[in-house]
C-alpha cells in the first residue's frame, strides 16, 4: 500500500510494524514479527473507526499473513486457525472490491490449503477445493494469476483423486492443467509446470482407465515440460523422472 494511501493517524503504526515484518523476512526474527502481529492487532481492536475501507481490509489482510508466518514458524495451528477465521471473516463482512477479494481468496486458499498438509484430513482438502474454485471464478480473463490459480486448483483435485479415487476429480484436474498451460503460453518456465503436472495427471488416468491414448498424451507433455525447462532448473531431474516412468509404462 502506497504511503499517501494510509490515514495519517495510522502511519506511524503502520510503518513500525511493517518494519517488524521486514526484520522477520531479512533476519527470521520471530520476535520481531510477533510485535508486527502484535500492532495489527491492536489496529483491528480498535475498529479503525475513521479509515476508508480499503485500509481497513489491507490491515485485516496484513493481521492474518502474520498470524500465518507466526504459525509456520512456531509450528503453532492455533495461530493458523485464526488466520482463517480472518481471511473468512473479510470476505464475509468487510465490503472488498474484485481485486481485493482475489488477494484475500488466494490468502485464505493458502492457508486452508497449509492446513490440510498439517493435518491430513479429507475435510480440510475439500475446503481447499471450495477456496480454489472461488479465486478462480473471481479471476476475470488476463488476470495475471489465474493460470497459477487454475493449477493449484488441479492440484487440490489431483490430491483428492489420490485419497478418494474418484476420477471427476482427476479429469477435472486435467481440466484445470489444460487451462492453464493454454494461459502460460509467454512463459516458458511456468508452462513446464503445467505441461509436467498433466502429465502426472495423464498417467494416473491412464493407470487407472488403461487407455493408450492417455499414456500417449502423458509422454507429450512430460517431453514438453523437458525440453521447456532449463538445465539449471531445480525441477529438471524430477520432471525427467516423470518422463522416464511414462516411458516405462508403455514398454
Amino acid at each position: 500500500m502506497a504511503e499517501n494511501e494510509i490515514p495519517g493517524e495510522y502511519q506511524v503504526q503502520w510503518a513500525a510494524a511493517t518494519a517488524a515484518e521486514d526484520r522477520f523476512f531479512d533476519q527470521n526474527d520471530v520476535k520481531a514479527l510477533q510485535q508486527a502481529l502484535d500492532i495489527w492487532q491492536e489496529l483491528v481492536q480498535s475498529g479503525l473507526p475513521s479509515a476508508p475501507e480499503s485500509f481497513r481490509w489491507r490491515v485485516f489482510d496484513k493481521l492474518g499473513l502474520a498470524l500465518f508466518n507466526l504459525s509456520r514458524a512456531e509450528n503453532d495451528p492455533a495461530h493458523l486457525a485464526r488466520a482463517i477465521s480472518i481471511w473468512e471473516d473479510v470476505l464475509t463482512n468487510v465490503s472488498v472490491e474484485p481485486p481485493v477479494r482475489q488477494t484475500v481468496l488466494l490468502n485464505l486458499g493458502i492457508s486452508v490449503r497449509t492446513r490440510f498438509e498439517v493435518s491430513g484430513a479429507l475435510r480440510a482438502l475439500d475446503s481447499a477445493i471450495a477456496v480454489s474454485k472461488q479465486a478462480v471464478a473471481a479471476m476475470p480473463e488476463g488476470y495475471p494469476y489465474r493460470a497459477s490459480a487454475l493449477n493449484t486448483l488441479g492440484n487440490d483435485l489431483r490430491q483428492r483423486y489420490e485419497r478418494t479415487r474418484e476420477l471427476g476429480d482427476l479429469l477435472a484436474a486435467i481440466d484445470r492443467y489444460g487451462e492453464a498451460v493454454e494461459l502460460a503460453q509467454a512463459d516458458p518456465q511456468e508452462r513446464a509446470m503445467y505441461l509436467s503436472n498433466r502429465g502426472v495427471a495423464y498417467t494416473d488416468l491412464f493407470n487407472a482407465a488403461h487407455a493408450a491414448a492417455d499414456l500417449d498424451q502423458a509422454l507429450r507433455d512430460h517431453k514438453r515440460a523437458v525440453s521447456q525447462t532449463l538445465a539449471t532448473d531445480p525441477d529438471l531431474p524430477s520432471r525427467r523422472a516423470y518422463l522416464a516412468n511414462s516411458l516405462s509404462a508403455r514398454y
